[in-house]
């Protein structure tokens, strides 16, 4: 019974709260009866005895109407209103500046601190090629007459980026034992090595057929068909589609000419036929995207793999981006990659995003290009609701507004934000649908600035990013955030 009266008592409380009598602290006053009576202080009035100003903080007092003890509560000081006046003494890019200071509240003088300007950074000489084990060391300069501050910056080595599948290094034969590893594609460098047993007559070979990108990633494509004949010319299989971008059959020991037909749109093999040898069974069809300059179709999709065709649009202007033209193709001659970020003004997780999101890009922008689609299909996001949005967040990237495109869906996905990449050479290597990490790590922007990073690094290096040889000399560095 007596838990009964405690749990009402309680409730009484709450209830109270919400009607406007304040809750406070257990109190443990004996009431009578020799036991302490356990209730939650309700007071139905206040009176301040103190009020808050701008350092003082406010005292009021009431009565307990349960037990008749006099409690207190307080509430913080009003802090100064500062208004900044004469300098006292200037900011420059790595010290904070001071000025004189009035409270418009009290009137009391202080002083407010005026940020460092931080550099700005104009990146000059490439002094160490970076590659998988060596970081990249690139000088910079501060570009600001009063400061002219040099630094060398010395990136992260890019890391090895292991091909999917073995490459014979040693082709076996019929004396002999070859022998195979998985390669990096940037470097050559070998891993996994294993031994290839010796070549029997009249036992069949497993070849192996592979679609192939330039940056040694196999390739799942649709539609796609080849053919292999002998010596002879004459056809011994035909097959329609890979698993996972590869086929495999066992044939008798011999020589074949391979021929790759029906590829998607955008797509070229580097020649018109491959050769696959005992020894060497192995044949990798290379391929090559181009940007497709057609324009999409309503029934245009794309999955990952897919050269994507050109678009263009008129983007939003806002506090940090003039409204201008842009089209895929143009930023691709600028830059080396381009992000899609789809999104609306009241998607919460986009909202989660775009911290991390610009953070990063503000590191990445001489590589990265983004353009933020806003593509709410109940076209609630008006334009100025839109560039609203983008201010109020800062964003310094593309911000679109496309209602009839229907983009998202045109890429697979359902979910906002929703992130796609599209590469060099116009494949859309990257396709995200929904929140890039989970809802659990959204509450940490360094988080999410470290998954854009991770992809934006990823995605501007090799393989990914193949510089023609003459540009090898300008392979990147991280940049900062300045």
């Amino acid at each position: 019974m007596k838990n009964k009266l405690r749990r009402a008592a309680v409730s009484f409380a709450l209830c109270a709260a919400i009607c406007g009598m304040t809750a406070f602290a257990a109190c443990d006053k004996d009431t009578g009866g020799g036991q302490s009576d356990h209730h939650v202080h309700n007071v139905q009035s206040w009176i301040t005895t103190q009020e808050a100003d701008c350092e003082k903080e406010q005292i009021e007092e009431g009565v307990c109407t349960v037990c008749g003890e006099t409690v207190t509560r307080t509430s913080p000081a009003l802090g100064h209103e500062w208004i900044a006046g004469r300098p006292i003494s200037f900011p420059d890019c790595e010290n904070d500046g001071e000025r004189e200071a009035k409270c418009d509240r009290c009137g009391k003088d202080g002083t407010v601190t005026t940020p460092a300007l931080g550099h700005q950074w104009k990146w000059g000489e490439v002094l160490e090629v970076g590659s998988c084990t060596v970081g990249a060391k690139q000088k910079r300069h501060c570009t600001r007459t009063s400061c002219g501050k040099e630094e060398t910056v010395e990136n992260e080595p890019i890391g090895h980026h292991w091909e999917m599948y073995y490459t014979i290094d040693v082709e076996p034969t019929f004396d002999s034992e070859g022998e195979r590893s998985v390669h990096c594609s940037v470097c050559g460098e070998k891993d996994k090595k294993e031994k290839i047993d010796k070549l029997e007559a009249g036992k069949p070979i497993d070849y192996e057929f592979r679609l192939v990108r330039t940056n040694g990633d196999l390739i799942e494509l649709a539609g796609v068909e080849f053919s292999v004949k002998d010596g002879s010319g004459a056809p011994v299989l035909s097959q329609g589609t890979f698993s996972k971008g590869k086929f495999s059959s066992p044939l008798e020991p011999a020589e074949y000419t391979v021929t790759v037909t029906k590829l998607p749109a955008g797509y070229t093999s580097s020649t018109d036929t491959f050769t696959v040898r005992p020894g060497n069974p192995v044949c990798n069809i290379e391929l090559r995207g181009a940007l497709l300059s057609t324009p999409a179709t309503a029934e245009t999709k794309y999955t990952v793999g897919s050269v994507v065709n050109d678009f263009e649009y008129t983007t939003l202007a806002t506090a940090k981006q003039p409204s201008k033209e842009i089209t895929l193709s143009g930023l691709l001659a600028e830059k080396k990659i381009v992000v899609l970020n789809f999104w609306y003004a009241d998607c919460q997780f986009c909202q989660y995003e775009f911290p991390g999101m610009e953070t990063a890009y503000r590191r990445y922008s001489d590589d990265v290009a983004i353009v933020a689609i806003d593509c709410n299909a109940n076209a609630n996001d008006s334009e100025s609701r839109v560039v609203d949005a983008a201010n109020g967040f800062g964003l310094s990237f593309y911000i679109v507004r496309d209602l009839t495109t229907n983009y998202l869906s045109r890429y697979g996905c359902t979910g906002y934000p929703a992130t796609v990449i599209i590469d060099g050479e116009g494949v859309a290597s990257y396709i995200h649908d929904g929140a890039l990490v989970s809802a659990s790590d959204y509450s940490d922007e360094a988080y999410v600035e470290a998954q854009f990073t991770a992809l934006f690094e990823r995605y501007t290096n090799p393989p990914y990013w193949n510089p023609p040889q003459a540009a090898a000399a300008a392979l990147p560095v991280k940049r900062e955030n300045y």
